[in-house]
């Protein structure tokens, strides 16, 4: 199977952590061919292409070899696996990849990740998510918080808990903080309830076709509020309790009736407080405290979703 995926620059990412390059370790150990593209590297004229570097395993690292222009459709499966933030350059990447949505099978879908931002679609299962406003109107979140009186302020389109601020009533810096935030971004902020239960752990759960593959708790290290894992995020592994299992059972077929084939669910507490589409991780940090190699599911899947798409054409 030809594969090509949509990555970040190899240089930056961490080859001993990233999701991405243990996915694609575990792609080339089944025999595919894979190849790496980055967004400089994508063009649009008679079809869809990109300037793709092949990839190989020396030991556990990633490296690139070859470089090569070719037609998206020419490959059997596109993997979409770039970190956000999602600004400009990102969301002209993503649009160009859409116009090949239909000559080749892609996970995640580019349009979904276009059409659902990660901290606005948990909106479409509004049982689940927690109070929560999104606004360019330092006013309306200066009420919300008198509200709930403690808040999560977060960057629309961030990352990796980059810029997440937590304030509760008495804080001084919370209207400096708001308008820098609003300034810097010129984009409307997300706030949202401050749920205590936190301090028990956020759930990263990783969705593949709408079915649990693999779960992790984590918890905030003793100097940040945030459970991120890139922020000092301290994992476990997670047994799903019924509630998240009904959670799961209801929002996953959803999201992969829409190209959302791979996503990262947080939840606190029952809440649905982010649903990662564009690069979820977690699956190094499952794999490494459960000894199970979730890649393998990960392209059973692929592999079963190819075949499908052929049958259907």
């Amino acid at each position: 199977m030809r594969v090509a995926v949509f990555i970040d620059p190899l240089s930056t990412l961490d080859q001993s952590a990233d999701t991405t390059l243990y996915l694609l370790r575990g792609g080339l150990r089944r025999g595919h061919s894979i190849g790496i593209f980055y967004d400089d590297d994508i063009s649009v004229e008679d079809s869809v292409y990109a300037f793709v570097k092949a990839v190989a395993a020396d030991g556990e690292t990633i490296v690139t070899t070859d470089r090569s222009k070719e037609r998206l459709d020419a490959y059997d499966l596109v993997l979409v696996r770039k970190d956000p933030p999602i600004d400009m350059r990102f969301t002209a990447s993503l649009t160009l990849l859409s116009l090949a949505e239909q000559s080749v099978p892609m996970l995640n879908v580019p349009s979904s990740i276009l059409a659902y931002p990660e901290k606005l679609l948990p909106h479409a299962f509004g049982r689940y998510y927690p109070p929560t406003i999104v606004t360019s109107d330092i006013d309306e979140i200066v009420r919300f918080r008198a509200h709930h009186r403690e808040i999560v302020l977060k960057p629309l389109y961030e990352y990796r808990g980059s810029g997440v601020y937590v304030s509760g009533m008495g804080d001084r810096n919370f209207a400096a903080v708001i308008e820098r935030m609003l300034l810097r971004e010129r984009l409307p902020v997300v706030a949202q309830k401050y749920l205590p239960e936190v301090d028990a752990g956020d759930r990263r759960i990783m969705l593949l076709g709408g079915v649990p593959i693999a779960a992790v708790n984590r918890l905030a290290g003793p100097d940040d509020h945030r459970c991120n894992m890139y922020a000092g995020g301290v994992p476990s592994v997670h047994s799903l309790t019924e509630s998240e299992r009904a959670i799961c059972q209801e929002v996953g077929p959803w999201l992969a009736s829409r190209g959302l084939h791979f996503v990262g669910l947080d939840i606190i507490n029952g809440s649905i407080t982010e649903i990662n589409t564009t690069a979820p991780t977690g699956l190094t940090a499952f794999a490494e405290l459960s000894g199970e190699d979730v890649s393998v599911a990960f392209w059973d899947y692929a592999e079963e979703y190819i075949r499908v798409r052929r049958r259907t054409e």
